[in-house]
């Protein structure tokens, strides 16, 4: 398959970084680079107060893109499937193709297209 050069960005992953950067509480040695890191030690007290796991109320990741980022993984695991000696989706997986692979239209060189009202609902996110 002919692969594109340069594909369309639907995120723009260098404001969803800096804003998801904003929205954390823990830095430094605290940090976990998990959902903790937006969760307040107050909020945590009560978390385990209420015996309560799950942690995805606290994730501040739009959900237009959390929806995306699931589309582009899911996508690329399934077409890895379908074409196991494709090297530009064995690529997608090393880690300095992540941003790429959910961030932009790579999948549409496969076939494959995300919704236009979800592309639209992707372009109308202000990052504050």
């Amino acid at each position: 398959m002919n692969k594109k050069n340069k594909y369309i960005q639907v995120i723009d992953y260098e404001a969803y970084t800096i804003f998801m950067e904003s929205k954390k509480v823990r830095y430094g040695k605290d940090r976990t680079y998990t959902l903790y890191d937006f969760i307040t030690n107050e909020e945590v007290i009560e978390l385990n107060k209420n015996n309560e796991t799950d942690l995805s109320k606290f994730n501040p990741t739009p959900k237009a893109i959390q929806e995306h980022f699931n589309f582009a993984n899911k996508t690329a695991r399934r077409l890895l499937k379908i074409y196991p000696n494709d090297q530009f989706l064995k690529s997608l997986e090393e880690e300095e193709y992540q941003v790429l692979k959910v961030s932009t239209n790579w999948y549409e060189d496969y076939g494959i297209s995300y919704p236009n009202e979800k592309i639209k609902e992707l372009n109308n996110i202000k990052f504050l």
